[in-house]
């Protein structure tokens, strides 16, 4: 039999035929009249070469086709309203699902240690791989399924994506432990004397520090820029350079190493970055709790 050939709706008024042994009623349980009923009962006898159920005495009684036929279809439409037509829901504690993120290395170092303790915590089995944007707004890479979510401090937008606010920071600067102006108030003078580190992670060597010093007619001396967060502090701790950080890089870098976090001498805007995903995912059961857990530890 051509699967193309057949009217699946004719199996679920087989169903209810050989539950109810009764055309009206059977009618009734599908929404259908009864003349569609009839109709569809007289399909189903020339589609399966049989007439499956037959008048007696004691009302309609299946024959023994319709009988062998009972199983296998309730089961298969119970798989299908239930595996194709029913929402999943999601159980991240019972889930061995991998979610695929993009971020730079500032989001990855501010929000994997919390974002790990969550997952041991609250989803053991799930995975997480993490990966550096291909580009600034990767949209193919999510579209395609290359990445589940990306999180950025881009603005932008694109049809098909979704975004969501899901981490400010501010700016702070970083001296080493021992530095010979760490004893000293950080005035702007002495700011734009030092010779400074730069964290640049889309290259070139300037960055928002000059952009507030331009804007008051002055500049600065950026002797090294660097383009990941996590070679910054190595190279502080080992010079006399001073660093001016998003604070919660600060904050992390200062739990282990010898730093101090002082307040910048200027005023630098702080930023806010957003959370992007694809409409692909965006009702998803599983991805809507990935993404409602990246913002809870995004948010601490």
């Amino acid at each position: 039999m051509n699967l193309y050939a057949v009217d699946l709706n004719l199996l679920v008024v087989l169903e209810a035929l050989l539950a109810e042994a009764h055309v009206t009623r059977a009618a009734k349980l599908v929404g259908l009249s009864q003349p569609a009923m009839s109709n569809a009962l007289s399909r189903l006898r020339e589609l399966f070469n049989d007439p499956l159920l037959v008048r007696t005495t004691g009302g309609m009684q299946p024959t023994p086709r319709a009988e062998e036929l009972r199983g296998p279809l309730v089961e298969a439409l119970r798989v299908v309203r239930e595996n194709v037509l029913s929402p999943k829901g999601f159980d991240p504690a019972r889930s061995v699902m991998s979610f695929r993120l993009a971020a730079a290395d500032y989001e990855q170092l501010v929000l994997l240690p919390q974002l790990m303790r969550r997952l041991a915590a609250e989803a053991p089995g799930v995975s997480l791989e993490l990966t550096i944007p291909s580009s600034r707004l990767p949209v193919e890479d999510l579209a395609h399924g290359r990445i589940d979510a990306m999180i950025g401090v881009h603005e932008e937008m694109h049809g098909g994506l979704y975004k969501t606010p899901v981490l400010e920071d501010r700016f702070v600067c970083a001296l080493r432990s021992g530095h010979p102006l760490e004893r000293q108030r950080l005035t702007l003078a002495r700011y734009v004397a030092m010779e400074h580190l730069l964290i640049s992670p889309f290259g070139g060597m300037t960055g928002s520090v000059d952009q507030a010093l331009a804007a008051q007619g002055l500049r600065r001396v950026v002797k090294v820029a660097v383009p990941h967060f996590a070679l910054a502090p190595w190279v502080l701790i080992r010079s006399d350079y001073v660093l001016t950080l998003p604070e919660r890089a600060g904050v992390a870098y200062a739990e282990h190493l010898p730093l101090k976090l002082v307040k910048p001498p200027l005023t630098i805007p702080g930023f806010k970055e957003h959370l992007y995903w694809h409409e692909r995912t965006h009702r998803d059961p599983a991805h809507r709790w990935f993404r409602q857990l990246l913002k809870e530890v995004a948010s601490v």
